[in-house]
């Protein structure tokens, strides 16, 4: 396999990395990712870098296809992240919309809770719908609002569920008005979030298109009868050359990506 042919990968890994994938058109093809822990993020690349060298790549060539695929990872996981984010703070904005029309019925707030996550499927709905069993038991709502808040991408709400119902029991206060204004300020999160990332698209294009300008210049330098893709994949100057231009294209990405995330709620 010659060096050209074991850049193209390469290549692709970048044109995937700078990707801008909005969740409006992958979140429901991607609803069942799972995400892979570090370790095995890093096993597949060390093997893929391994079998890159046995089968004739240049140490330069697997260096740069290893330092992109860490690039991806990163930005992977911030996309997914952010996926999880938006899709757990609507859903259970949802399941709190339903369960303040319970009790302004005049539903118990237990009982509210109850019917409201057992008409959505979500897994917001689950959750509550466990908190629910449980304080049907004699449980602790606040404690277990507060123990579903560990590890969860929307934490904060969690948390200021568990304050809304510690306050409505403690000093007495109508727990549908406190739940209503806290699904009003979750549903507003969520349409900000929705619309700060829908303005943040063109910043990403930006970032997509300069990231692929060093992949344009190779395929001109290749059709002006250069062979940058000799010179790259080779031993010596072009290696480092190589090396080092995917190490520029990786934190450009990654810092820019960084930028981004900084601006979006």
């Amino acid at each position: 396999m010659t060096g050209g042919q074991l850049l193209a990968p390469v290549l692709l890994a970048t044109a995937v990395l700078v990707l801008p994938g909005p969740s409006s058109l992958r979140g429901h093809a991607r609803r069942g990712f799972r995400r892979l822990p570090r370790a095995t993020w890093l096993i597949a690349a060390v093997t893929a870098a391994t079998a890159g060298l046995a089968a004739g790549a240049t140490p330069a060539t697997a260096g740069c296809a290893l330092l992109l695929t860490a690039g991806l990872a990163v930005r992977r996981r911030a996309r997914t992240r952010r996926r999880r984010v938006a899709e757990h703070r609507a859903a259970l904005a949802v399941v709190l919309e339903s369960m303040v029309a319970g009790l302004r019925i005049g539903a118990h707030p237990v009982q509210a809770l109850e019917s409201a996550a057992a008409e959505h499927d979500s897994t917001s709905a689950a959750t509550l719908g466990a908190v629910a069993a449980r304080a049907r038991l004699g449980g602790d709502v606040p404690a277990a609002l507060t123990a579903v808040a560990d590890g969860s991408p929307i934490a904060e709400e969690w948390l200021r569920l568990a304050s809304v119902w510690r306050m409505a029991a403690e000093h007495g206060v109508a727990i549908a008005a406190l739940l209503s204004s806290a699904q009003h300020d979750i549903d507003e999160r969520h349409r900000h979030g929705a619309a700060v990332d829908a303005e943040l698209a063109g910043a990403r294009a930006s970032t997509a298109i300069l990231a692929g300008l060093p992949a344009l210049g190779i395929l001109l330098g290749h059709g002006l009868g250069a062979r940058p893709l000799a010179f790259l994949t080779g031993s010596g100057l072009g290696g480092w050359c190589l090396i080092a231009g995917g190490a520029f294209l990786t934190a450009g990405v990654l810092w820019a990506g960084a930028i981004t995330d900084r601006v979006a709620p």
